[in-house]
């Protein structure tokens, strides 16, 4: 396992625009900087997730590695919600009730559509200066 695969990384849709929403609010409310991110389209995404059996160009979910493991989906946004303070996001955690399968479905029927309701941008936002050190390239 090398160095980043033991670090928590965020792998998103950088094009997104509900997905970059979600990235600026994690780095928000993630105070004490346990997080990291890097965009799917990014060639650090497929170094690091190539040896876990995922091509990040193919893939059309968020993605979590955390300590070597990976998930995706649903289980990779409660997951991310779990490891940081309180905020409106920790709203989502009810739905640990609910069996994966279901969590995502619905996470499949939000992916389909974000681009029609959110919008897709030609290219991945730049991070400012602030942002820029939590981002892998």
């Amino acid at each position: 396992m090398t160095k980043d695969q033991e670090q928590s990384i965020v792998f998103y849709d950088g094009v997104c625009i509900l997905c970059d929403g979600l990235i600026r609010h994690l780095i928000k409310i993630d105070k004490h900087k346990k997080l990291l991110f890097a965009t799917l389209q990014s060639e650090r995404s497929t170094e690091l997730l190539k040896p876990f059996g995922l091509e990040p160009n193919k893939l059309e979910t968020i993605v979590f590695l955390s300590n070597g493991v990976v998930s995706t989906k649903s289980a990779a946004v409660l997951t991310i919600i779990q490891q940081l303070p309180p905020s409106i996001l920790s709203l989502l955690l009810i739905s640990r009730i609910l069996p994966r399968s279901i969590n995502d479905f619905i996470y499949d029927i939000v992916s389909k559509v974000r681009y029609r309701l959110f919008g897709k941008r030609e290219t991945c936002k730049i991070p400012n200066q602030l942002e820029l050190s939590r981002f892998l390239h």
